[in-house]
């Protein structure tokens, strides 16, 4: 495709990718220049996968926010928020499963760049640093899924909180609330009372900063290893 149609902010997202550490500028160019590469807009509230609608393909969340829920009949769990750099489709690319695991939708206006699954292949078995770059990655999520069951298993309302802000925080582990604390302890399970101890345990223990509606948790890194 056509480099011009991207943003020196894009440029940058594209440039932090983990499938492009430590590959040469060169190649980095030509898998740009692919053809089959595809950059799509969504509107706020449009439908990017569902269960049986998506693509074979990396997604590369450019600009926007995109919010995944396990399906339409439960848009209330919401399973994770992904903002620009951010990536989705994993779980689609090499699978041979007829259905996606979740349905992802644009929460605001939205660009996303894809990787098709054909393209990707291609190039992995020709530079096997790009496939290197693609199995860490999934390692690292794998430590991460297996960190938030554990702390949702554990349930305990420290846990519960944590796991959830974590799936919804950015790479600095910022989350913003925007739902009230009622409807947070719904979703969560807990006595509106249990959810403020949980918040005043964590800020406690040090483990997160509270400042209106904005949050940090602190060290995000050390929770995702």
């Amino acid at each position: 495709m056509e480099q011009s149609q991207f943003t020196p902010a894009d440029q940058k997202i594209i440039s932090t990718c983990f499938l492009f550490q430590h590959i040469s500028a060169p190649l980095v160019k030509q898998i740009l220049d692919d053809p089959r590469l595809l950059l799509k807009t969504y509107e706020k509230g449009e439908v990017i996968f569902d269960c049986t609608r998506f693509h074979r393909a990396l997604g590369l969340v450019l600009s926007g926010k995109v919010e995944s829920c396990p399906d339409a009949q439960h848009p209330t769990l919401i399973l994770r928020h992904h903002h620009p750099g951010d990536v989705f489709g994993l779980a689609a690319m090499f699978g041979e499963s007829p259905t996606y695991i979740a349905r992802l939708e644009a929460r605001t206006k939205t660009r996303v760049l894809f990787f098709p699954q054909t393209l990707l292949a291609e190039y992995m078995a020709a530079h096997f640093q790009l496939a290197e770059n693609y199995i860490t990655f999934l390692s690292s999520r794998v430590r991460f899924l297996t960190n938030r069951l554990t702390a949702l298993s554990a349930g305990k309302a420290e846990a519960q909180l944590l796991n959830f802000l974590t799936t919804q925080a950015d790479e600095h582990g910022i989350v913003t609330l925007d739902t009230p604390i009622a409807t947070l302890a719904r979703r969560l399970n807990l006595s509106r009372a249990s959810l403020y101890r949980a918040f005043e345990s964590l800020e406690n223990k040090s483990i997160l900063k509270k400042s209106g509606k904005s949050l940090k948790i602190i060290n995000m890194r050390s929770l995702n290893e």
